[in-house]
Formats: C-alpha cells, sequence, structure tokens
C-alpha cells in the first residue's frame, strides 16, 4: 500500500471505519491496524524497516480514531488525546511518547469530520443510521456534506430519506448557510422525483416557522421563484425583498433579482445589479477573479453585463407566453364528450403465450368518421413524432418549443375545439407539454397538462360505460395505445403528487385494460398487495404471468408463499427463482450492498446487479419483517 497516494489512503480509511463501527474500541482497532501496515507477517501491505512499522501503525490509528464520529457516542468522536513528549506512548510498549511512535506523526495525511463524515454514512449498517436519524444524533452538517456528495448520482431517494424528517420539523436548531445549503439539496431532490407539491409545502413550512436566517431566505427565494414562474412578477420581487432583509449580503439574492429583472424586461437595471453583484462576489472569493469563467455565476453576470437583451432572450425561453393555449383550454373544459366506435376483436388472446387474459373480450376503440378526419388533418403538422413502443417522449433532439411563436399547429388547435374529442390529440399535446422549457413548473402544470390530462381521463371513462366490465383494451393494437398512455401519465402524476392509493388503483385498471402489460407495471402492483399483506391478492397477480422471470413476479411469489405457509410450493419458487435470477437473492440475503450504479442505454439490464439491488432496494426490508424468510432463502 502506498501512502503517499491518496486512493490508497482512502481505501485505508473506508476499511477503518468498518472496523470502528464493529466494536467501538481504540484498542481492538490499533490491534487491527498493525496488521494493516504489515506487522502481522500474514499481511505485509508495505516493506518499510520493521522499528518505523509500530509508530506508523499507532499514528493512523490516533488520526483516524480521534476523527471519527461514533455512533455509541451520540456521532461525537471520543477523542484520546496525542500524548506529550514524555508521557508513556497510547501503544503500551510503556515507553515514553518521544522515544516510541511519535516518530509516525510526520508520514500522516491531516484527517478531519468532513473527510470522514461520507465514508462513515456509506459504512454505516442502515439500522444505525436510523436510529441516528429517529432521535436526532445525526447532526445535520453531516446528512448536508454527504448528501452533497452523492447528488450526482441516482440517490435523489437517498437524499429525500436523510434530510426530509428535520426540515419538516416544526424547530430548526440550525438555520445558518449549511442548512441552507442541505434546504437546497433537499428541493433538488424533490425535483428529480417530481415531487413539486411536496416541494412548495416545505416552502411553506420553512416560511412560516424560521425566524431570519440563511435558511428562511432560500425558501423565500424558491418560493419568489415559484411565483416568477406564475406570472406574478410583482409579488416575486416583494418576496425576493424579504429574502435580502434576511441575508444583505447573499449574492444568491442578487442573482435572482437580476434574474426576476430581465424576465421584468427591465434591461439597465438588470445590467447595474448584475455588475454591482459580480464585484460583491470577486470579493468575497478572490479565487474566481483570475478565471471568470470556472464559476457559472459569474459568467452569467458577465453575459448580462455585455449584453443584457441575449440574456433575457435566453431567460425568456423559460418564460413561454402561453396564454393561447391556457385560455382556449378553460373555454373548452366543459365541452360534451364524444363516444368512440367499438370493434371486438376475435381471437386476440390466441396470439399470444401464456395469456391468462385470452378469453376475455378485446376491443379496439375507433374515432367517428369526423373525428379520424380531424386526425388526419392533425397528423399533417403535429408538432412531435410518433412516440416508439412505451417510451412518452420522442427520440429526437428538436424540441417544437423553439420554433416562432405563433406557429401552424398552435393555429390548428385554436381554429378546432374538436381537438379536445380526440384522445390521440390529447396524447400528442401531452408529450409535446413534457419537452416544454418550463415544463415541471406551476403554471405548466397547473394550467396545460393537468387540464389536457383530465379531459383524455374523461374519454377514458366514458369508454368504460360503453364496453364490457372485463373488456380488454389491448396495447398491441396501435388504436388503443393513445388510451393507454393516457392511463399512465396520470399515474405518474399521481405519484409525483404522492397520492400513492390513487396511484395503486390507475395501475391496476391499466392492468385490467392491457393484461399483457407491456409497460411491467406487474410489479409494482404485486409489490404493493404484499406491502399491504394481501398476499393472495398478490399471488392471482403471479399466477396471472406463468413463466415470468421479473425479479417483482419470481421474488414475490416467494414471498406469498411463504406468508401463506405453503412452504413446500415457497421452495419450489424459490428453487426456480435463484435458478433464473441468482443475483437477487444474493442482493436480498447479503446485509450490506452497495448500489452498483450500472448504467446503460437501454435500461435496466434483465440478470444484471443493477437489477438485484432495485428489487432489493423496494422490497428488502419487507423481507426482513418475515420472520425468518431470509435464513431459508439462503438455504434454499
Amino acid at each position: 500500500m502506498d501512502f503517499d497516494d491518496h486512493t490508497d489512503y482512502g481505501e485505508l480509511i473506508e476499511r477503518s471505519l468498518k472496523e470502528i463501527l464493529q466494536h467501538e474500541d481504540f484498542a481492538q482497532f490499533h490491534s487491527w491496524m498493525k496488521i494493516q501496515v504489515g506487522i502481522s507477517p500474514q499481511l505485509s501491505l508495505i516493506a518499510p524497516p520493521t522499528e518505523h512499522l509500530l509508530p506508523m501503525a499507532t499514528c493512523m490509528a490516533l488520526a483516524i480514531w480521534n476523527a471519527t464520529p461514533l455512533p455509541g457516542n451520540n456521532f461525537r468522536p471520543r477523542v484520546i488525546p496525542i500524548p506529550k513528549r514524555n508521557q508513556p506512548c497510547v501503544c503500551g510498549s510503556g515507553k515514553k511518547y518521544k522515544k516510541c511512535c511519535s516518530t509516525g506523526e510526520q508520514q500522516l495525511l491531516e484527517i478531519d469530520e468532513d473527510m470522514i463524515w461520507p465514508l462513515l454514512m456509506d459504512a454505516m449498517p442502515k439500522k444505525v443510521l436510523q436510529k441516528g436519524l429517529n432521535n436526532g444524533t445525526l447532526p445535520l452538517h453531516a446528512r448536508v456534506f454527504y448528501c452533497a456528495n452523492i447528488l450526482d448520482g441516482n440517490n435523489s431517494k437517498k437524499i429525500i430519506q436523510l434530510l426530509k424528517d428535520y426540515y419538516f420539523a416544526n424547530s430548526h436548531k440550525d438555520i445558518g448557510e449549511p442548512a441552507a445549503y442541505g434546504l437546497t439539496i433537499l428541493f433538488d431532490a424533490f425535483n428529480q422525483q417530481g415531487m413539486q407539491n411536496k416541494k412548495l409545502e416545505l416552502i411553506d413550512h420553512i416560511c412560516d416557522t424560521v425566524p431570519s436566517s440563511f435558511l428562511r431566505s432560500e425558501a423565500l427565494q424558491r418560493l419568489a421563484t415559484v411565483q416568477a414562474d406564475c406570472g406574478d412578477l410583482a409579488q416575486a420581487f416583494k418576496t425576493l425583498k424579504k429574502a435580502r432583509k434576511d441575508t444583505p449580503d447573499n449574492p444568491a439574492v442578487g442573482l435572482l433579482e437580476v434574474q426576476l429583472l430581465l424576465i421584468k424586461g427591465d434591461l439597465q437595471l438588470a445590467k447595474q445589479r448584475a455588475h454591482f453583484i459580480a464585484k460583491q462576489i470577486r470579493r468575497q472569493d478572490e479565487e474566481f477573479s483570475d478565471d471568470l469563467f470556472e464559476n457559472p455565476v459569474l459568467e452569467f453576470l458577465e453575459r448580462v453585463i455585455e449584453d443584457p437583451e441575449m440574456a433575457a432572450s435566453i431567460m425568456g425561453e423559460m418564460n413561454i407566453d402561453d396564454t393561447a393555449l391556457i385560455q382556449w383550454l378553460e373555454k373548452l373544459q366543459e365541452r360534451p364528450i364524444v363516444s368512440y366506435l367499438f370493434e371486438e376483436e376475435e381471437g386476440f388472446g390466441d396470439t399470444i403465450e401464456n395469456y391468462s387474459a385470452a378469453d376475455r373480450p378485446h376491443f379496439t376503440a375507433h374515432p367517428k368518421p369526423a373525428l379520424k378526419k380531424l386526425e388526419r388533418a392533425w397528423d399533417a403538422i403535429r408538432p412531435v413524432e410518433p412516440l416508439f413502443s412505451i417510451n412518452l417522449i420522442p427520440f429526437n433532439d428538436e424540441n417544437p418549443w423553439d420554433e416562432p411563436d405563433p406557429v401552424q399547429w398552435k393555429e390548428f388547435l385554436l381554429d378546432h375545439p374538436e381537438c379536445l374529442d380526440s384522445i390521440a390529440i390529447i396524447d400528442d399535446l401531452l408529450t409535446l407539454l413534457c419537452l416544454h422549457p418550463a415544463w415541471g413548473q406551476v403554471q405548466v402544470m397547473k394550467s396545460l397538462f393537468e387540464p389536457l390530462l383530465r379531459r383524455g381521463m374523461a374519454i377514458i371513462g366514458d369508454i368504460a360505460e360503453h364496453i364490457p366490465e372485463d373488456a380488454c383494451l389491448p396495447w398491441l393494437i396501435t388504436e388503443n395505445r393513445p388510451f393507454i398512455r393516457t392511463l399512465v401519465r396520470a399515474m405518474i402524476n399521481t405519484r409525483f403528487e404522492e397520492d400513492f392509493d390513487l396511484s395503486d388503483l390507475l395501475t391496476q385498471k391499466i392492468l385490467d385494460l392491457n393484461p399483457a402489460d407491456n409497460h411491467g407495471f406487474r410489479g409494482d402492483i404485486i409489490n404493493s398487495h404484499l406491502w399491504n399483506n394481501a398476499d393472495l391478492e398478490a399471488m392471482k397477480i403471479a399466477n396471472d404471468f406463468p413463466g415470468d422471470t421479473m425479479p417483482d413476479i419470481l421474488y414475490g411469489r416467494i414471498l406469498a408463499l411463504y406468508r401463506l405457509g405453503q412452504k413446500e410450493e415457497a421452495l419450489d419458487a424459490a428453487r426456480e427463482a435463484k435458478t433464473l435470477k441468482p443475483k437477487v437473492a444474493s442482493y436480498l440475503i447479503s446485509s450490506q450492498r452497495k448500489d452498483p450504479q450500472e448504467s446503460s442505454q437501454f435500461g435496466i439490464i434483465a440478470g444484471s446487479k443493477q437489477e438485484a439491488w432495485n428489487y432489493r432496494d423496494e422490497m428488502r426490508e419487507l423481507w426482513k419483517e418475515t420472520r425468518g424468510i431470509l435464513t431459508w432463502l439462503k438455504k434454499a
């Protein structure tokens, strides 16, 4: 091991933390460290002269131990002071420190808690981490520092778990800059998960419960941004004034002011404020004065100073005027639903192997002739290409919102209110909105996306009244896809809104209408049944998909059978699952596994470690709650 190499040194710290967490005892850790540096003949990682090994091991052990917050000490280090020169050495040799291990000090890197926290939280068992969260001993700054390190990965759920409870509490011990930074990270995680309502709820909560501080200023800045997105610039400037009062020298407040001024069109004042704020940032952080473009904030401000009109046009891309479309939708919300025509498809179920719904009636939904003619005219000028398979956005990089306004497709909509009678056109418009530069912002979601979605669901509701209760609208029939896709969008939207009961109902409806489940939602359904202790319902889903190799079905069948007391059948199912998907069993059984973060342009690869991790992350807690099953699975 090369201790001049920071990579090797980091690996040693990682392994040291795992060792410390097992016992939290310095004497044991010191003995372990002596083995690592080569005192033990069984494991020689370096080869310096023997007389240097003990001092090196002692000083390394002290440096790492003294910087490690111990769960058993309320996440505070239990510091062992470095002996003075004439005091006994901590290694237990009986010699004075100056004649024993003091010679190892010069070989060490400096270690502090900020280096330790991310590694410690990765090494910490989940139950220890959760205990620290529950009893409040895990410091906020540690959580924030850790979350900042994992934000760029697919870790938004974990970030929300680590930070949400603190910020939603009724009192806040930490309200300074680290707390404000953590709030920013949490907002970003909410955005990644599409939890817009939860973000707005937290903004209101912080503004109402936190006194003047960096933390409240951050929430006020987010509130001003939301108000600007909704078109209420006057209120946004009032809110920004409160944020500036909380943190007068905060460049982030100034930056937001410049952005709002650009949106308002007050270009000269935006230029003046950009010049002032850029000077303020340079004074506060001199490292950016030599190379302006290493700092994206300064780069933006410089663009405003040089060409405010160009900067305003860039900001304007995020504030497209959709007033005409919004008014069109508002005017037509009460438009009566036009029913579709239905054609039963004879023998459809015979074309699919192992299809449990083969005996159910299958239909194709057709628009009436006048509406079909309108759809053909729309197809000639439609702004988005047809979607491939189950995707909700097209593959190409062209964005219709980049075209000059007004454009042909908008004029077509305004001239033809009957477009809202067509589920195919509504499906295209919902796709179009997913490409909107301000997608996810309140105005687009509330004024455009949700009204269109409600209209599409109303058409689907009318269909349900005109076909048999057990009828199917199979996805494999192209004409049916806009109906299924609209249901999928509605289900995803309920998840964003965190209405999980409605999400489950919509997922079941999708599965009822399309029993072949081309989208793979059967996994969500069987897992939901298992979490709700509906084992018989879970078995029904599993039996509807014989031969299915999806981990949720293979391992969900095992869990349901085991909990129903059908141990022989569960054993057969376990053997089959471990043969077909052995990595899933391995990840379930192991108490400590890390997200492999395998990526592929084609999504999760069947049989991969990522597939196994995803199932473990979703379901292992439920398996653990089922007494004895993990030990049983290991032996099966």
